[in-house]
């Protein structure tokens, strides 16, 4: 019965740490595109200030 717990948590960690890689990837994927979206020529900023 120990080693079936034992093992359990194991698998339990080992899929929270692949899902979490995999969350992060995602993020940085996204984050990525935001950036290239940004970096067309179609798409500018203008910033002002106001004093």
């Amino acid at each position: 019965m120990f080693a079936l717990t034992s093992f359990g948590r194991n698998a339990q960690r080992n899929l929270c740490l692949l899902l979490s890689t995999i969350i992060v990837a995602v993020c940085l994927s996204l984050a990525d595109y935001a950036t290239q979206r940004a970096a067309d020529d179609s798409y500018s900023v203008t910033v002002t200030q106001i004093q």
